[in-house]
């Protein structure tokens, strides 16, 4: 009696046996099973679009298939709104064949807010204050005389421009107001 077990190869054709036992060459005894090993090609699977699916699940499944799989943040814009584990974009094109061992790296939304460059002269108090509240992060403002800037210009900010905000963070503020000019006499 005979036993077929499919198996993948990529140095074995699709269709060839690969290998038997007991081992080809070898005498055996009426009634004893050979098992045939017969390949079924190289188990290669071809890369689909991910983009819109879950990364966790995408991942999952091309794990089961022993291709390594990175998952690396990238920033969006805002308005191209994306849920927090949503593939925005994939390493590998869609119809490429990936091998057990062969990686990809899904690239999924890094939506976290950071902190804008409130002093480039496109923010108003106001502005500040609805970034603040938009964001659930404390705000507090203070005025300091400085001549070199024109009055109510945003001139410091206690965060870095760039730095990721924490809900229940503290920002402070830094407004120019102009002194009065000295008058001028004895």
């Amino acid at each position: 009696s005979e036993e077929q077990v499919e198996k993948p190869s990529d140095e074995v054709e699709e269709g060839y046996v690969i290998k038997t036992n007991p081992i080809a060459g070898t005498k055996r005894k009426k009634g004893y099973e050979v098992v045939l090993y017969v390949s079924i090609g190289d188990s290669k699977i071809v890369v689909e679009n991910y983009t819109g699916k879950n990364s966790s699940e995408v991942k999952g499944a091309l794990e089961s298939h022993n291709i390594k799989v990175y998952i690396e943040k990238q920033e969006i814009d805002k308005k191209d709104h994306a849920e927090e584990n949503e593939i925005i974009g994939q390493s590998v094109e869609v119809g490429e064949k990936l091998s057990a061992g062969d990686s990809i790296t899904l690239y999924i939304p890094d939506d976290s807010e950071k902190y804008p460059d409130f002093t480039d002269g496109t923010y108003t108090k106001d502005l500040i204050q609805q970034f603040c509240d938009d964001n659930k992060i404390t705000c507090s403002f203070k005025e300091t005389e400085n001549n070199k800037y024109n009055e109510g210009a945003i001139i410091d900010q206690s965060r870095i421009a760039g730095d990721e905000v924490k809900e229940g963070a503290t920002l402070s503020i830094t407004i120019a107001t102009n002194t009065k000019e000295e008058v001028e006499g004895n």
